[in-house]
């Protein structure tokens, strides 16, 4: 069982004392875990009406080097690729956070408007460029409900995707569907599928609720009623979350589908490691 630990870094306006205070917190959270092998580390961004974008956070691949430096763990780092001036910029940062951090496996991460222009790569030609460079590990994002899901993660495939981290999940029915038709596109089409990080995540109060469906995340009336029943609905959102990991698993493994996977385990906050990490502990004991 290899999982990830999605944590999140430090705002910017913190300084180092801070960044090395939350370095300090993951590292208590994910010591002692034979099954936590990533730390992945989103770049959190958010756009104005121009659709120029603002890093509140502290770039995550300086953040990932802390990271690796105090955990030894494996980072993942995180790129919205459309937000960078150029491609010729993406070649460079890439190059930068190959020689001077150390980073090896990439998130690339589309735009959150499809009709709005960008300067920098979209995703499928930044996995292009990537690939050419040599011994990277190129993740992108899956999103369930979206149309055509399979097929998309097909192409990015075969333009040089080896793993796919999903976006949240609460039910397993559309993520079971596109987990079915990739593995068959990919079967026609002659390509070994990618590696699936399924995302889940404690909710530790009802604002997290919301703001799931702030994100955009799909939550059945049924599940988000049964948490908000809970006055803690951490203790049931981790169970929850580890039935429909054994549930989507086991759907892909009766089924024969020809992938594999695995968790990815979103903190949402720093205050959540804890329970991020309860989680983690009671996927890994059912294994």
């Amino acid at each position: 069982m290899e999982m990830m630990l999605e944590v999140i870094p430090p705002p910017r306006r913190s300084g180092a004392e801070a960044a090395s205070k939350v370095t300090e917190k993951i590292w208590a959270a994910v010591r002692g875990s034979r099954f936590i092998r990533y730390l992945n580390i989103p770049e959190i961004t958010e756009e104005n009406y121009a659709g120029i974008p603002l890093y509140k956070h502290m770039d995550n691949c300086e953040f990932g080097a802390m990271l690796h430096k105090r955990t030894g763990m494996e980072i993942v780092a995180n790129k919205v690729t459309p937000y960078v001036h150029s491609e010729s910029e993406f070649k460079t940062w890439l190059k930068k956070s190959v020689s001077s951090y150390g980073i090896r496996r990439f998130v690339f991460v589309g735009s959150n408007s499809k009709t709005r222009k960008y300067p920098g790569p979209p995703v499928v030609r930044a996995n292009e460029m990537a690939s050419k460079m040599g011994n990277i590990d190129i993740g992108n994002i899956c999103i369930p409900s979206r149309p055509n899901e399979a097929g998309r993660m097909a192409t990015k495939t075969k333009t040089g995707a080896t793993f796919f981290t999903t976006q949240l999940l609460f039910e397993p029915s559309a993520m079971e569907r596109v987990l079915n038709d990739y593995s068959h596109e990919c079967a026609r089409d002659g390509v070994k599928p990618a590696t699936v990080f399924l995302s889940l995540a404690p909710v530790s109060s009802h604002y997290d609720l919301e703001f799931f469906k702030w994100l955009g995340v799909e939550i059945p009336d049924g599940i988000e009623r049964k948490l908000r029943k809970e006055n803690g609905p951490a203790t049931a959102s981790i169970i929850m979350a580890a039935d429909l990991f054994y549930e989507i698993h086991d759907f892909v493994k009766g089924g024969g589908l020809k992938l594999k996977v695995f968790p990815n385990v979103e903190a949402i906050s720093n205050a959540n490691l804890g329970l991020a990490r309860s989680m983690a502990d009671l996927i890994a004991e059912r294994s």
